[in-house]
């Protein structure tokens, strides 16, 4: 990792095992930032961090199951309505 601009993505598997510190100002919601990626893995979610190449975080992705999509899934609804119609 010895490129300038490179990240890293890393899946969070436990909410306390990540160092969350963050740059100043990074969000608005800061401070709610690990008891969501903790709750968000409780119910089922996963969590990512990226990280620049000096291990700075760059960004955080959070979802739960609901949010998910699945491309399979929206193709088959798409051609059963295409075929009734």
């Amino acid at each position: 990792m010895s490129k300038a601009g490179t990240i890293r993505v890393s899946q969070i598997r436990n909410a306390f095992d990540i160092d969350l510190v963050l740059p100043e100002g990074f969000s608005f919601f800061q401070p709610y930032l690990q008891h969501w990626i903790k709750e968000v893995l409780g119910v089922g979610g996963e969590a990512y961090v990226t990280k620049t190449a000096t291990g700075s975080i760059s960004g955080l992705f959070i979802y739960d199951d609901d949010e998910k999509t699945e491309q399979s899934t929206h193709s088959q609804e798409k051609s059963s309505t295409t075929s009734t119609s």
